[in-house]
């Protein structure tokens, strides 16, 4: 069973100090035993002290237009969608949310009211990043390093870019949510990331600039790089290719057919797609 001295190790041999404001996201069930969830926080904060924060993705549910869920209703008490480590922050009596009706973040700690609020319904979904990277924040990735690739800032340049504006599933997405008043109201989401299975292509760039640092969180593997370091990488790389991003997937919508600047993928899925259908036939 991890203990709590156990984590405070592993977040300083990551690269952790105090007064650090720090992004992380990962797979809580994959480091280990703990005797209750809430060592984690307490952990991360016995090293980054009363003058640090910590911040996830509260990323929430949103539906196609045409079958809108009329009884999911966005609130502050949402449930994220990004699994235990967002549920765990929503524990904390400290924390701060966003109340973008999809994109929320959730913070604890000395900025964390300072980078969640304004971000709502009229904002864009990455616009929190801009701050974390103006705190010259650092972010960590653990269990999921291959399973859930790259960084937030990725997005966070995809917008800056103007890309996330140019999906064909623009306000395609949609979700109730409550106003401020109170008022259930529709949402349309107005930009998207998109998949992000391809933001491993990042990493070897991360190594070869010196700014990624690897190292364990109890049982899992984990990453950790400076949130300005990573975007000042990632925005050059996809300024220069807007479709860099891209995973390897030829059968994915998001990459291959979703993204209005870039056509050359779609002759190859629609053949890929029908052949597919007609293996399904067959069956």
């Amino acid at each position: 069973m991890l203990t709590k001295n156990m984590l405070i190790e592993d977040f300083i041999n990551l690269g952790l100090s105090e007064a650090d404001t720090v992004l992380i996201r990962g797979n809580l069930g994959k480091i280990g035993r703990l005797k209750k969830r809430d060592l984690f926080l307490e952990a991360l904060f016995d090293v980054i002290g009363e003058e640090g924060t910590i911040v996830t993705l509260g990323f929430t549910k949103s539906f196609p237009f045409y079958r809108v869920n009329k009884n999911y209703v966005y609130t502050e008490k949402t449930l994220p969608e990004t699994g235990a480590l967002g549920k765990l922050f929503l524990k904390n009596k400290k924390h701060y949310r966003s109340s973008h009706p999809t994109n929320s973040f959730i913070a604890v700690g000395k900025h964390a009211k300072y980078i969640t609020e304004d971000h709502d319904e009229k904002s864009l979904s990455y616009d929190p990043m801009k701050k974390i990277i103006e705190l010259d924040a650092k972010m960590i990735i653990f269990g999921i390093i291959e399973d859930s690739p790259g960084f937030t800032t990725v997005h966070y340049a995809q917008q800056e870019l103007g890309l996330t504006k140019k999906s064909f599933f623009k306000k395609l997405f949609r979700v109730f949510y409550l106003d401020k008043n109170g008022n259930k109201k529709i949402f349309k989401k107005s930009d998207i990331g998109g998949c992000s299975n391809g933001f491993g292509k990042f990493y070897q760039y991360y190594i070869s600039n010196g700014i990624l640092k690897i190292g364990n969180i109890g049982n899992s593997k984990a990453i950790l790089s400076g949130a300005k370091d990573s975007y000042d990488i990632e925005y050059k790389l996809i300024e220069k290719n807007h479709s860099y991003f891209f995973c390897d997937n030829p059968l994915c919508v998001s990459c291959r057919v979703s993204w209005k600047y870039d056509f050359k993928y779609l002759p190859t899925f629609i053949i890929l797609k029908l052949i597919d259908r007609l293996k399904k036939i067959k069956n």
